[in-house]
């Protein structure tokens, strides 16, 4: 299981490993759909009346803050790309 983005292994008694599944709850499963909503960029007011979130839910804010982070890397990696002097040449070659 991850926390935070880091890796934990849960052990149950006897020193045995967790299976996957069985951390796996119906609201692991709504927190997992609404930050993917916002992610896919549908409306946050259809998102918080899709989850039953009210307006200015302090709740439903850390879900925007986690897509908008996601998105934010995103498009930083995106513009990395396009400045590296590779793309450019490529680019270049392609519409010759």
């Amino acid at each position: 299981m991850s926390y935070k983005g880091k890796w934990i292994e849960q052990k149950k008694a006897l020193n045995k490993s967790w299976q996957y599944y069985d951390h796996l709850s119906s609201h692991t499963m709504r927190r997992t759909a609404i930050t993917t909503l916002l992610v896919l960029g549908v409306p946050e007011h259809v998102v918080r009346k899709v989850s039953g979130h009210a307006p200015g839910s302090k709740e439903f804010y850390k879900y925007v803050l986690i897509a908008q982070d996601f998105l934010n890397k995103e498009v930083q990696q995106a513009h990395k790309k396009l400045l590296q002097p590779d793309n450019a040449s490529v680019n270049d070659t392609k519409n010759t």
